[in-house]
């Protein structure tokens, strides 16, 4: 899969191999189906992040899309005929700024990594109810640790509340659709009239009169860039040392989870998935984010090699670099999973032939 780059199972035949690709790719999909490897992938990769994690660490949480425009979304239960991807629906596409045929991911991650992708099970799900249930899957884990960004589209009191009994740090962009009461002055203000600055408020639950008068927060409205209307961030009073400047600079960081959904999209071709199964779809993608977590911890090794002022790190540099080259006129992550697809087949046929190694072979051994 990250040598062809792509997840169409019928696609990944071997060139060696004595199977046809339709019979491999039923050999694979049987196999995505026997197993269940998501839990075990997210805690593997949730561990391994937890050994660099801070304080104020920024954790993105988003939806993104996955669209198929050609999938036949009356077949999506597959209880009749027992056709179709399981589980598609009508999803808002990003980029087109429509509704299409797809599925909708949540996706957790930051400035460098991808933590979980998970597809969201239409039809028996609701979208706060399967964001809740990742978010009491991860944050054992994290141990209070890291400020969580939310967008607007999770502008929502139970979240607020599901948060602030755990004390987490975290920073939500509010809708201008909001009634709050200024703690210091006793005022009440629709969040689209609220002067700008810093308050500390409570907030109207919607459809009720009443304020919630048992969770205090603090709130942003700054107008952080001269042709877009004010911002407003909804913070935990947990981060209330931060300034305003740093808590819009760790909201903004949120981004980064946007990123590494573009990423993967890219370079594995999610769109291009044809498998039917919902099972089999749950172990690819844990394999996807598995695959992209360690190319990105891989790549910050590379990173590491280059600052290095050792004679070897430098000459292992200097190979990367000169390959790179070749397949880019920048260095970038994209450049740098070309050399991973070049070179980790290379050397895994080391490891499985015996052989000896060329000069590219023996810098991807070294790294790895």
């Amino acid at each position: 899969m990250l040598e062809k780059g792509i997840l169409v199972l019928r696609k990944l035949t071997p060139e060696s191999g004595i199977k046809t690709a339709k019979e491999q790719g039923k050999t694979f999909g049987n196999t995505l189906q026997s197993v269940d490897i998501e839990n075990y992938v997210q805690g593997k990769i949730l561990k391994e992040f937890c050994k660099t994690l801070k304080q104020d660490t920024v954790i993105g949480y988003d939806l993104t899309d996955e669209i198929h425009p050609y999938a036949d979304i009356e077949k999506g239960n597959r209880e009749q005929e027992g056709k179709g991807m399981e589980n598609i629906s009508k999803v808002f596409d990003g980029s087109r700024r429509r509704k299409e045929t797809g599925y909708s991911l949540h996706g957790i991650g930051t400035s460098e990594h991808l933590l979980r992708l998970e597809t969201h099970k239409a039809g028996s799900e609701f979208l706060p109810q399967k964001r809740k249930q990742i978010l009491k899957e991860m944050l054992p884990a994290l141990q209070g640790k890291g400020i969580w960004a939310f967008d607007r589209g999770n502008d929502d009191e139970k979240l607020f509340s599901f948060l602030n009994e755990r004390s987490i740090q975290y920073i939500v962009r509010l809708k201008n659709k909001r009634q709050v009461l200024l703690l210091k002055t006793g005022e009440v203000f629709d969040t689209k009239d609220l002067p700008e600055g810093r308050h500390r408020v409570f907030i109207r639950t919607s459809g009720k009169s009443e304020f919630d008068t048992e969770n205090e927060y603090l709130l942003i409205k700054s107008k952080h860039l001269e042709d877009k209307t004010p911002i407003l961030l909804l913070c935990s009073i947990n981060i209330s040392s931060y300034s305003d400047a740093k808590l819009i600079e760790k909201y903004l960081k949120r981004w980064g989870v946007e990123t590494q959904f573009r990423k993967v999209k890219q370079i594995y071709q999610l769109e291009k998935i044809q498998v039917r199964n919902w099972n089999r779809r749950k172990n690819l993608l844990a394999l996807v984010v598995f695959m992209h977590f360690l190319s990105t911890q891989i790549e910050n090794k590379v990173q590491a090699i280059k600052n290095k002022a050792e004679e070897s790190a430098l000459l292992l540099w200097q190979d990367i670099k000169e390959f790179l080259r070749k397949k880019s006129k920048e260095y970038n992550f994209y450049s740098f999973m070309e050399f991973l697809r070049t070179q980790i087949p290379k050397t895994l046929s080391f490891f499985l032939r015996d052989k000896t190694l060329n000069t590219q072979e023996e810098t991807a051994l070294t790294l790895f």
